[in-house]
């Protein structure tokens, strides 16, 4: 496919380092303006947005502030294309980029084909997890297999899929109807009488049951 515009969203500096509580919370609500004022220029020149790439390099104040924004209903929707990708790329052991896409997830969860796919990217030098998030692409299979065997020939890196998660399943839209009920003689049974017919009998078993109708159970009564 084709790359539309890409529009490149600088990291907030961190909130950690504010001197204050008030300091701090500044520092974050400025940074979820910024990002705000950039994405809505965003999509006001190029349209609404169909990706996000959150870089290995991107720190959590700014996924924070990115988070906020899209919890926001209103706000997502005015954001975000019906179809869209996330992607996340970070070093082994760097579970909040996880939880980012699962949170999106969780927003998007009644979109149709909706997965969250996790990756391992593994060389010798180390390994990389590559979390991806897609929806509403009934490919998504096929092109996991396409992306993931390319990252491996172009990159020389070992890529195994770990984990795919789906979100809501499709349902039948028969489901519901009025049930079918059918008889025997709806199927063709000839050749199973027939087979049945021709069987031999190798043996026979009797199995009898006695039942008490007066007085109680002695041992005498059970000799006789």
């Amino acid at each position: 496919g084709r790359f539309g515009a890409v529009v490149p969203l600088w990291g907030c500096p961190a909130a950690a380092d504010a001197a204050t509580q008030e300091e701090r919370a500044e520092a974050a609500s400025a940074c979820e303006r910024t990002l705000s004022e950039h994405l809505q220029t965003a999509v006001a020149k190029n349209g609404r947005l169909h990706g996000f790439v959150l870089d290995a390099g991107a720190g959590i104040d700014t996924a924070a502030a990115l988070h906020r924004l899209l919890r926001d209903p209103r706000r997502r929707r005015s954001l975000l294309a019906d179809a869209l990708t996330f992607l996340a790329a970070a070093p082994r052991g760097d579970a909040w980029r996880r939880d980012f896409l699962e949170w999106r997830r969780r927003d998007l969860v009644d979109d149709p084909h909706l997965f969250r796919a996790e990756v391992a990217l593994v060389g010798t030098r180390g390994a990389l997890d590559l979390e991806i998030l897609s929806s509403r692409d009934p490919h998504f299979f096929g092109r996991l297999v396409n992306v993931t065997d390319a990252l491996a020939a172009r990159t020389g890196l070992h890529a195994e899929v770990q984990e795919v998660e789906g979100g809501i399943q499709e349902i039948r839209e028969d489901q519901f109807d009025e049930a079918i009920a059918y008889a025997e003689d709806d199927f063709e049974r000839a050749e199973g009488e027939a087979q049945f017919a021709a069987q031999r009998v190798l043996a026979e078993q009797h199995v009898l049951q006695y039942e008490v109708t007066g007085g109680a159970v002695t041992k005498e009564l059970l000799e006789r």
